[in-house]
C-alpha cells in the first residue's frame, strides 16, 4: 500500500478547485499507487465588481504506463477537460452562476484498469446553471439591555 501521507486528497468537496468540474477524478484512490496528473492552465476575467468568467484547460494523464486487457501499453494520456463558468451578482444576496464543461477523452478512459468509461472515444459535455440565495440575518439586541 502507499503511504498515505504521500498523496493529494483535497478534502471537504474541493476537488472542482483542482480537477475540473466533470467529476470524472473525484478521488485520489481511483489509480493506485501512481496517481494522476493534472496539468492546468486556469484564467480569470473580472469585467466589473458584480461579475467574472473563469476559463480553465486541465490535460489529464498517468505517471505510469497502463495496459490494457490483451497487455498492450496504453497511451498515458486520459484527455483534454475544458471548464468555462460566469458569475453575475443581481443583489447582495442573490447570485447567477453558470458554466459549460467539455471532456475529450483518450482510449486510456475505457480501461478497466483505469476508469471504466463506456465510450470513451465520445466526447462528454455538461451545463450548469445555479440561483444562490444567500440572506443576511441581522438580529439586533433591544435598547437597555
Amino acid at each position: 500500500m502507499y503511504p498515505q501521507n504521500l498523496r493529494f486528497d483535497p478534502l471537504y468537496g474541493t476537488p472542482h478547485k483542482f480537477w475540473g468540474y466533470m467529476d470524472y477524478f473525484y478521488t485520489a484512490d481511483g489509480f493506485g499507487p501512481s496517481g494522476l496528473l493534472d496539468v492546468y492552465l486556469k484564467s480569470r476575467f473580472t469585467p466589473n465588481e458584480k461579475s467574472y468568467i473563469t476559463f480553465d484547460v486541465h490535460q489529464f494523464s498517468l505517471p505510469d504506463a497502463v495496459m490494457d486487457e490483451q497487455g498492450n501499453v496504453m497511451s498515458k494520456s486520459l484527455g483534454l477537460e475544458f471548464d468555462l463558468a460566469a458569475s453575475l451578482a443581481i443583489t447582495k444576496i442573490i447570485t447567477l452562476e453558470g458554466g459549460y464543461s467539455f471532456m475529450h477523452m483518450g482510449d486510456t478512459m475505457s480501461s478497466r484498469r483505469v476508469k471504466n468509461v463506456a465510450n470513451a472515444s465520445d466526447n462528454a459535455q455538461w451545463a450548469w446553471l445555479m440561483l444562490s440565495i444567500k440572506p443576511s440575518f441581522v438580529f439586533e439586541k433591544p435598547a437597555g439591555k
